[in-house]
């Protein structure tokens, strides 16, 4: 098939030419891409785990300003004061009803997905957050609260189905997209981690109720 005269793009990472879709695409495989894309990703890791901090750190601080008063009504935590019993709100939102950002949106934001994620439980009202842990226990709801495994489980199955959300988009991704854009996509729905412990990551003290 003839080179498309209305095609070229040259890769930023490795700087690879492309004249063909074809041979864009294969050279995205390629060993030499991944590895330039790796190093890239390592030396901007440290500072995007900087930035995800802070992030946190302002929602936290946003959340204590607004929360100024707690009353029985308004309290963050539910407990049978006769048995000593810990029961999380049963008003509480659930996984599912976390909707994150379309992968490009993400891209074009420079926000992983586990972070991505970790901004909306936080922008959420401490005593309707689907995630929270008591004395070390992990509590997670979908339908119903679930506790330790049973609920490490459900936050897996959750982080499994966002992932091939995000891989699904990649893959229908329009080939024409800035070349940056493209790889940043790229990097978020493959080699970016989403799972449980990405979800916690420096979020369990902010997610503790007594």
């Amino acid at each position: 098939m003839p080179c498309s005269k209305d095609y070229w793009r040259k890769c930023e990472k490795c700087n690879f030419v492309g004249k063909t879709a074809s041979n864009w695409s294969k050279h995205l495989k390629t060993k030499k891409h991944q590895l330039a894309v790796e190093n890239e990703k390592l030396k901007q890791q440290n500072d995007k785990y900087k930035i995800m901090e802070l992030e946190l750190q302002l929602a936290q601080l946003k959340q204590q300003q607004t929360t100024t008063t707690i009353n029985n009504t308004q309290n963050n935590t539910y407990i049978d004061n006769s048995v000593n019993i810990f029961t999380p709100n049963p008003e509480a939102n659930c996984l599912s009803d976390i909707v994150i950002p379309t992968l490009k949106e993400m891209a074009e934001q420079e926000i992983i997905p586990s972070v991505a994620i970790q901004k909306i439980i936080m922008a959420m009202e401490e005593r309707v957050r689907p995630i929270l842990y008591h004395k070390n226990i992990l509590f997670v709801k979908q339908d119903e609260w679930k506790r330790d495994d049973e609920a490490e489980k459900e936050l897996t199955k959750f982080c499994n189905e966002k992932y091939a959300v995000l891989n699904d988009e990649f893959l229908n991704m329009d080939m024409t997209l800035d070349s940056v854009l493209y790889d940043r996509c790229m990097e978020y729905a493959i080699a970016v981690p989403l799972d449980k412990d990405t979800i916690t990551h420096k979020l369990k003290t902010k997610l503790i109720q007594q």
